[in-house]
């Protein structure tokens, strides 16, 4: 899997713009989904948890606390393992993927961190605003990210 000059059509530079995609998360697309590969866990904010129409009772507890950026702790309100989807159609990889659903203000929906990244064998490109992942029949396909969402 490579980039090329060709991926980078419609992309406007100069930027430093983060990936974020739209993912389709429990049969809903859900935008503003931040590739993170500095993550080590997949977030779903309460507020897009809500959106879903997910219940609390879908919850599982978590007994320990996690880190943001400024060294803050919170406990999570539990995790979750929701079915995911990158792409449509012939281009789509679906996984199952954990979820730790955290209660915080967040200009995106969601977290992608490593394990989901791993999980779909994913190469991110911020310069090119673009990702490739591995299709559920082993073939790469591209997604191309919103640098106005971003």
């Amino acid at each position: 899997m490579t980039f090329s000059a060709a991926d980078c059509r419609g992309v406007t530079f100069p930027h430093e713009d983060p990936l974020v995609i739209v993912a389709t998360i429990a049969n809903h697309d859900v935008p503003r989904t931040l590739v993170d590969g500095g993550n080590g866990a997949n977030i779903l904010f309460r507020k897009a948890y809500n959106q879903i129409k997910l219940k609390p009772k879908h919850l599982m507890l978590v007994p320990y606390p996690v880190s943001g950026f400024n060294g803050a702790s919170t406990y999570p309100d539990g995790k979750v393992l929701l079915p995911v989807t990158i792409g449509r159609a012939e281009a789509a990889r679906n996984v199952m993927t954990e979820f730790l659903v955290i209660d915080a203000p967040s200009l995106y929906n969601v977290i992608m961190g490593r394990p989901m990244i791993h999980d779909i064998q994913e190469i991110v490109s911020t310069y090119h605003q673009m990702m490739m992942y591995v299709l559920d029949v082993g073939y790469p396909e591209r997604i191309e990210g919103s640098q106005k969402e971003a």
